[in-house]
């Protein structure tokens, strides 16, 4: 998975640089609400496991959103599809966000994306990552799995509306 995930940073970063427009975002933003739909009205009593190719695709696919617009929504929504607890799906996310974030920065780096402007808005934001860092750790003690799939699924939805807000309203 982290593979195929790396393998789409590098085309997704060459469209952040070369090709972005307010299509691809309003088309990403609608396709992250079209599976928070899915993910809502889905049947959790039913096991789902995991398909080679659907893993394979998803992936590659979550890479190059990470590469283009810096978020990897659509290995979560696998993730979480897959993952039979709350502690197996921490640890993948986790092993993969950090790797895959380690791998961005230098990329972006590489690449001319990383400026010092963006580096200050960065250490500017660090704090309040930490702190919601943290913060969820103690939330998520306190919550039932139940909840925690409702949190997860609630933000990747409004993480769609905020994508294809933002697209409509730069067309604008």
């Amino acid at each position: 998975m982290l593979i195929c995930i790396l393998c789409g940073l590098f085309p997704g970063t060459l469209l952040l640089k070369y090709a972005s427009s307010w299509i691809l975002k309003a088309g990403l933003g609608a396709l992250i609400l079209g599976i928070g739909a899915e993910m809502i009205t889905r049947n959790r009593s039913n096991p789902v496991n995991q398909n080679k190719i659907a893993m394979t695709f998803v992936s590659f696919f979550s890479g190059v959103t990470a590469g283009l617009y810096g978020i990897n929504l659509f290995f979560v929504a696998y993730i979480e599809r897959t993952s039979v607890d709350r502690s197996s799906f921490r640890g993948n996310i986790g092993f993969i966000f950090f790797i895959e974030n380690m791998v961005r920065i230098i990329v972006y780096i590489l690449m001319g994306i990383f400026t010092k402007q963006i580096l200050l808005l960065t250490l500017i934001a660090l704090p309040g990552m930490v702190g919601g860092f943290f913060l969820g750790l103690r939330i998520d003690k306190k919550l039932s799995e139940l909840t925690i799939r409702r949190i997860i699924i609630t933000i990747f939805m409004l993480g769609g509306v905020s994508i294809l807000l933002k697209a409509l309203i730069w067309k604008l």
